[in-house]
């Protein structure tokens, strides 16, 4: 009986040992709110008073959200946009050109901060980067003919036989979906793709809808956007997992120029103003 009573003490003792050092472990492990904020990418970006920013500009369908100039200066929507994020820190702002397929793997490796480069949220994308609020609603839309404006008012005026819909969009779950009866011409750039709507050889041409706003532009006599989007792309900035202060301040940015029109002004600038060049 003694000896049982000495050994559920010792027990008794083993775990009080235990719980007091676990709870000392975890005080001493403990990281306060203050150190968390300190290495954030938010934190580093104002330390090293420079934001780096990933865009892919070497695709002509990225256009007008980034792209080189004649000068080859990198310019777009999304440029202008990491500018006012940029001295809304107080940092410079660096661009580092990356091709499309690489850009979330290099975000990842923490070759930049934030991706900027029209990248549409997913759900399999978000499942590696988070992403901000949206900046830009995107979505495929149509470019028509002005002869036929009181023809097709959106996409299901198209989805019959012999009906020739143009694109340089090679997503065949979204065309099937939408055009099961149309006849689907592929372009290999836009300017052809649109040249068969001027000549009305095709009824529409499908791209997404800030390629219609320019196209529109450019060949407003005889075109007509259908700029209300048939699919849902939101449009935001990506950025690693794990960084809420990041997150939280480009979200807070993006409402704020939303509020106070500066965002109003850049897709002013870019979406209904900027007229491509033609493609040689």
């Amino acid at each position: 009986m003694f000896r049982s009573i000495l050994i559920w003490a010792s027990v008794a003792l083993i775990c009080c040992a235990a719980t007091a050092c676990s709870k000392k472990n975890n005080t001493n492990t403990t990281v306060s709110p203050e150190v968390i904020a300190a290495g954030s990418d938010l934190a580093k970006i104002i330390g090293r008073g420079k934001m780096i920013v990933g865009m892919d500009v070497s695709d002509i369908r990225y256009q007008p959200f980034e792209m080189k100039n004649k000068n080859g200066e990198i310019v777009g929507f999304d440029v202008d946009l990491a500018q006012i994020m940029a001295d809304e820190l107080g940092v410079n702002l660096e661009i580092v050109p990356t091709n499309w397929d690489g850009i979330i793997p290099a975000l990842i490796d923490g070759k930049f901060d934030l991706i900027i480069s029209a990248m549409a949220v997913s759900t399999e994308r978000n499942k590696a980067v988070n992403f901000s609020a949206p900046y830009y609603l995107s979505g495929k839309c149509l470019l028509i003919n002005s002869r036929d404006v009181f023809r097709i008012n959106d996409y299901h005026d198209l989805n019959h036989k012999d009906t020739v819909v143009v694109t340089t969009f090679s997503d065949d779950m979204v065309l099937n979906r939408y055009f099961p009866e149309a006849d689907i011409v592929r372009f290999k750039n836009d300017e052809e793709a649109v040249r068969e709507v001027i000549e009305r050889r095709a009824r529409a041409f499908i791209a997404d809808r800030a390629r219609i706003s320019i196209f529109a532009v450019k060949y407003p006599g005889t075109t007509i956007a259908i700029k209300d989007p048939f699919t849902y792309e939101p449009i935001a900035v990506g950025m690693r997992k794990g960084d809420v202060d990041l997150l939280n301040w480009v979200n807070n940015c993006i409402e704020i120029i939303k509020g106070d029109g500066r965002l109003a002004e850049l897709e002013k600038k870019w979406m209904e103003q900027y007229i491509p060049p033609s493609s040689k």
